[in-house]
């Protein structure tokens, strides 16, 4: 009687052939894998990482196992081949070696060894480009909001002030009067905002806080009642720390951004347009943590950071609209926009975890976003101008909402074995609730803050602070 068996899940099927009859027996055994990526519990990036350690192990066997391989070459096989022992004895594969397992005594010890080495946090670089991004395109965006509110070119100006100078009535948007009443054509402003992320862990992505510094100055001229042209430039920083205390992952990454925009504004009053380019540079550095223990006297314990920089470029691209009933001295009507980002982030090199680093693929992000909302301000005659508190409440919808996918491979593999992370797809659904308060003062000066919130979102929660001021010259 002959006796051939496989290896399946969590049972070994024996075909037994006798008498020219083929008797199929399923017997019941410890678990058995044949492949590292055959764990039971693996996320979908520490089932690549594992697959991809699996494939390094067995091109480099010959030679590794014999200590015949060139210096990085070796480090990176002693690495995987440690990964695969400790499955072949947690799982008693028959006739495969054990003698340098890390001697772990459960399969979670050796999926969180597959959670150092897989690549899923990489990709959270690319997030942040998008937020350094979005941050000086929301401070042109509060510009054009201050441009077209209801009383921001009267502050000063005759029959909008008494013989005290205060203000006793508002126009609305920039046809509110004649090009006579403004103090200047010229206007300037600038904003400084403050933003945070606090995302929880998922399948796909590590748990991490993020914070934002975003400052923007421009300048624009009104080139007849209704039209308004202006640039500006900014900076943006982002932080970000992976939370180790709930993924297994430790580091951060910082992203620094200068950009350039251009807009435009038409108002008549009542119904108002808008258009936003932006163009940026986006500089990111990254340091990924790999810790594990060893048991095992002849296996060293991982103690690395793998650190990393790498660059990419911006575009963003923005067109709104929007209409204001006059209800004096409330104004208050619906707004729409869309949005488009490109970014592409250049590939780059891991150094400093000798085993672990990675060489990562060049990567795309794209967004086209659409806003729907509802805006409206309410100014109130004050012994220094006037105040205007407002708010605007947007949905917005996601078109593009693709996973980010990273691909990468060991920066020392001759083979040049590619694993890929693929990313949370985007929120397609979330809403943002904006409060606003100017304050106005004689002779086209403004100061304000606003704070908001963003609502609907799956695995995140997220808020931020702005203020600035405008000054006609």
């Amino acid at each position: 009687m002959g006796t051939a068996c496989r290896l399946h899940s969590h049972v070994r099927h024996c075909y037994l052939a006798k008498g020219g009859l083929l008797l199929v027996a399923l017997l019941s055994v410890s678990p058995a894998f044949a492949q590292l990526a055959d764990i039971p519990g693996l996320t979908p990036a520490q089932r690549e990482a594992a697959q991809a350690g699996q494939d390094v192990y067995q091109a480099l066997r010959p030679q590794g196992e014999q200590g015949e391989l060139p210096a990085r070459q070796q480090i990176l096989f002693n690495a995987v081949e440690a990964a695969v022992h400790t499955a072949n004895e947690l799982f008693d594969v028959e006739g495969e070696p054990t003698a340098r397992s890390l001697r772990y005594d459960n399969v979670d010890a050796l999926i969180e060894v597959l959670d150092w080495v897989a690549n899923e946090e990489v990709g959270s670089g690319s997030g942040l480009a998008q937020d350094t991004a979005y941050a000086q395109f929301a401070h042109v965006i509060g510009r054009l909001s201050m441009l077209q509110a209801g009383g921001v070119t009267y502050a000063g100006s005759p029959g909008a002030t008494d013989q005290d100078g205060r203000i006793i009535a508002f126009g609305h948007g920039a046809a509110g009067g004649g090009a006579g009443d403004l103090v200047s054509r010229w206007g300037g402003f600038a904003a400084i905002s403050y933003g945070a992320v606090k995302r929880d862990p998922t399948d796909r992505e590590n748990a991490y806080d993020a914070d934002r510094l975003g400052l923007t100055v421009g300048a624009d001229y009104r080139v007849t009642d209704t039209v308004v042209l202006g640039a500006s430039v900014g900076y943006s920083r982002a932080d970000l720390d992976f939370d180790s205390s709930r993924s297994t992952v430790g580091g951060g990454i910082d992203a620094d951004s200068i950009a350039a925009s251009g807009y435009g504004l038409y108002d008549d009053g009542e119904f108002y347009t808008t258009g936003i380019v932006t163009f940026g540079h986006v500089s990111v550095d990254m340091d990924r943590d790999i810790t594990y223990p060893s048991n095992n006297p002849d296996v060293p314990s991982a103690n690395e950071t793998a650190r990393s920089s790498t660059s990419g470029q911006q575009l963003l691209l923005g067109l709104g609209a929007g209409y204001q009933f006059d209800l004096q001295p409330m104004s208050v009507g619906p707004f729409a926009r869309l949005d488009v980002m490109r970014i592409r982030m250049d590939s780059y090199r891991e150094r400093g975890a000798a085993p672990y680093n990675l060489r990562v693929d060049s990567q795309t992000i794209k967004s086209l976003r659409s806003t729907l909302g509802v805006e409206g301000s309410y100014p109130v005659v004050m012994n220094f101008g006037a105040l205007v508190p407002g708010f605007s409440l947007g949905w917005h919808h996601e078109f593009e909402d693709d996973r980010r996918e990273v691909a990468s491979r060991f920066v020392a593999d001759p083979s040049g074995t590619r694993f890929r992370a693929e990313g949370d797809r985007p929120d397609r659904n979330y809403y943002s609730l904006n409060a606003r308060v100017t304050a106005i003062f004689a002779h086209g000066l403004q100061a304000f803050a606003e704070a908001e919130t963003i609502l609907g979102l799956r695995n995140a929660s997220a808020y931020g602070f702005t203020v600035g001021g405008r000054m006609e010259f």
